[in-house]
């Protein structure tokens, strides 16, 4: 039954074949990994090592296939023993090791920048024009790791590193050091002396990694003005990005034809009446300004179009996979089909007269289209900008979430209860309008504010009572069910799994117990009331005239007596008790709300969404609908995007990140959710902490609607990552809490 499989140096293991699965594919990952990863190649120095971790990962996934292909490789490609050495570059010259070693000393610790610049200035400058020529390729890796820091460091050392690389070495490493220029590139390619083939390919890996990093520096016009229109074409076969924005239509057309598999394509060409290929790949088309442009090709496979200006356009087709439609004065637009779109700008299309259901659309901007006979059907979730009156908007002033926090959840009621979708907000704090916009995270912060302080006490009233067990309680104020109705809306609105909206701690398990209980009618109220009033299953049984007569023992009778002092046990009898009892439920202070709150909830969720709330129980609807945070959970949540920032001040950034979550109190880790999010507790989206090259004496940025987090990559120790993080926690939620937004 086991098969040892032997990776000829790497590792034994012994499989099943089915264990050996999960193995195989992640073995086969790290090795493509390895290859596309050059500096791990290098300083390995052992490229066969990726080769053989996938045929390795193969003979686990598919052992026959795998087994040959080890054996075949173990014969043309024998393993080679491995010297130890504890430097990885004790082989180079001890000189500029002893250099590099004083060197890293110096950049050590928090003022690292500018001890660098005063080595450089007292002599280091000739440590450059003299030793880095003659270095090898782990020296020079070396010094770019402990360098990365300065700015274009790593040109100077990838223009002496490129020319001692092999030819399919220096394309790849050129695609990566490409990010200093187009003059600069031209002249690390001339040292490369690669064939033109490569030059080509080079150019067009680099254009495609980092699109976004210079979205026009690169683009399709600068190269040619730079390298010529030949060498454009000559790229053009590579690239799966293409800006030809500001090139003639003839240019545009050629290139078009010669690029067959485009994932980005940027266009304004005003001359372009129609695409001269079909886009089965293309993600994103951002075609604004072309006022000739009639029609768009199929895009299967969009998820961003952008057609602002496109004066002539007059349909869009569906787009299946789209999540961002941005249309701006598409004065000929007719007809759209954007069944799924989850942000569809249309400001300003004239002739637009319907638009289909858009049943997961996140923000509809249908501003100035006045032939639009109605808004469209959307999510409560969707934030609306239109001219359709006021019936978009709520506007909040700060003092009211303290003073009246009833009137708030009243007028929101006003949209939910109405089956609108919940408002955008506008805050307003001593007359003057917040810098926030909200696009998600102004809602979630006046959801989370909201329910804070709907059950405080103020001036000696409260607003909804609370028990002292977290239990909701109804009051004789008419306006009473309508506030728990109201709350039983937003409770169908934080349910779903994909909501980024969380009440955050609010009620008992208990509450989510009876929500979740699957009985209806007086059955419901019956059984609530037993479990509230503790009294036995056995009880229940009696009272709800099952033929099959429970014993009873004098406890049990006791509990009857206290329902009811004139207790016979006849069958009538019984039937009475049951009657009575159903309206102590039906007038119990604890179990009306929940009434109210579960009926609301059974009007906006569906059949199969209460049926699983009744399976999955109580725990798991009220994380749904609450939220939870851990210092675990918050680290799992964080999603990291590096940037231009090095991978060493990637690494650096986590390690006080991990530091700083595992440390903090909850209340701490409460005020960091509520500052990136907007809630007090985490939801099922991700935290994105997205790393710049900028001064450390900046504060971490916050963004609740995209539940990002813009940090500095160059905090020196953890002491200063800490003050800076809190002082962000501190600034952004002072005063009306989006001083970061």
């Amino acid at each position: 039954m086991f098969k040892e499989i032997n990776s000829f140096g790497y590792e034994n293991r012994y499989y099943l074949p089915i264990v050996g699965s999960y193995y195989g594919v992640n073995e086969i990952i790290d090795g493509v990994n390895d290859l596309l990863h050059p500096m791990k190649i290098f300083q390995s120095e052992k490229k066969s090592l990726a080769y053989r971790k996938i045929c390795h990962g193969s003979a686990a996934l598919i052992p026959v296939l795998g087994i040959i292909a080890l054996y075949a490789f173990q014969f043309f490609f024998p393993e080679k023993p491995e010297p130890i050495i504890e430097n990885p570059y004790l082989n180079d010259d001890p000189e500029i090791n002893a250099v590099l070693d004083k060197l890293e000393d110096i950049v050590t610790g928090p003022e690292k920048k500018e001890n660098y610049i005063n080595w450089y200035n007292a002599g280091g400058a000739s440590f450059y024009s003299n030793q880095i020529p003659k270095m090898s390729q782990s020296q020079l890796f070396h010094l770019t790791s402990i360098t990365s820091f300065i700015d274009n460091s790593e040109f100077w050392l990838y223009r002496h590193m490129i020319p001692k690389l092999s030819e399919d070495k220096q394309c790849r490493e050129l695609s990566l050091a490409l990010d200093f220029g187009i003059n600069i590139a031209i002249d690390m390619i001339e040292r490369s002396k690669l064939s033109k083939e490569n030059q080509a390919l080079a150019f067009a890996r680099f254009i495609s990694h980092n699109r976004h990093t210079h979205p026009g520096e690169y683009s399709l016009e600068n190269i040619k003005e730079v390298l010529g229109i030949d060498f454009v074409y000559k790229i053009a076969p590579y690239l799966n990005y293409v800006d030809v924005r500001g090139l003639e239509e003839n240019e545009i057309n050629k290139i078009l034809l010669k690029c067959p598999n485009i994932q980005y394509l940027l266009i304004d060409n005003k001359e372009i009446k129609k695409l001269p290929i079909e886009l089965p790949f293309c993600r994103v088309l951002c075609c604004g300004d072309c006022s000739s442009l009639i029609e768009l090709p199929p895009l299967p496979s969009c998820i961003h179009l952008q057609i602002d200006r496109c004066r002539q356009l007059r349909t869009v087709q569906e787009l299946l996979c789209c999540i961002y439609c941005e249309g701006s004065e598409c004065v000929s637009l007719t007809t759209i089909a954007l069944p799924i779109g989850e942000k569809v700008y249309l400001e300003g299309c004239t002739n637009l007269t319907e638009i289909p259901p858009l049943l997961r659309c996140r923000v509809l901007n249908i501003r100035d289209c006045p032939n639009l006979s109605a808004v469209p059907v959307v999510p409560i979730t969707c934030s609306i900008y239109s001219n359709h009156g006021d019936s978009t908007k709520m506007v909040i002033d700060f003092d009211n979430f303290i003073q009246n926090p009833k009137k708030l959840l009243m007028d929101l009621g006003n949209y939910l209860l109405n089956n609108l979708p919940f408002p955008n907000i506008y805050y307003f704090s001593e007359g003057k309008q917040s810098v926030a916009i909200d696009a998600g995270g102004v809602r979630r912060d006046f959801l989370t504010r909201l329910l804070e302080n709907l059950f405080k006490e103020v001036e000696g009233k409260i607003t909804l009572i609370m028990s002292k067990d977290k239990m909701p309680m109804a009051n004789e104020d008419p306006e009473n069910e309508i506030c728990y109705r109201i709350l039983g809306r937003l409770f169908a609105f934080c349910y779903p799994q994909h909501s980024s909206f969380k009440t955050g701690p609010l009620f008992n398990e208990m509450v989510y117990t009876f929500i979740a209980d699957p009985s209806e009618g007086d059955e419901w109220y019956i059984n609530c009331y037993f479990n509230l009033m503790n009294i036995p299953q056995n009880i229940k049984t009696f009272i709800t005239l099952n033929e099959t007569k429970p014993e009873l023992t004098k406890k049990d009778l006791d509990y009857v007596t206290l329902l009811d002092e004139t207790f016979v046990d006849t069958k009538e009898h019984r039937k009475v008790l049951r009657e009575e009892i159903l309206q102590k439920a039906r007038k119990d202070a604890k179990l009306r709300p929940l009434a109210y709150i579960r009926d609301e909830m059974k009007k906006i969720l569906t059949d199969a969404e209460m049926n699983m709330i009744s399976q999955a129980g109580p725990k798991t609807l009220q994380e749904r609908i609450e939220g939870l945070l851990t210092a675990d959970l918050l680290l799992n949540k964080l999603n990291w995007v590096q940037g231009a920032v090095s991978h060493q001040d990637l690494v650096k950034i986590q390690v006080f990140f991990t530091k700083w979550i595992n440390e903090a109190k909850f209340e701490q880790l409460t005020k960091f959710v509520r500052t990136v999010t907007g809630n007090s507790t985490l939801s099922s989206h991700p935290i994105k902490i997205e790393l710049y090259n900028r001064d450390i004496g900046r504060c971490p940025n916050a963004h609740t609607c995209f539940m990002s987090l813009e940090v500095p990559a160059g905090y020196p120790n953890q002491k200063h990552f800490n003050d800076k993080l809190n002082e962000c926690l501190v600034n952004s939620l002072h005063g009306d809490g989006f001083q970061t937004v």
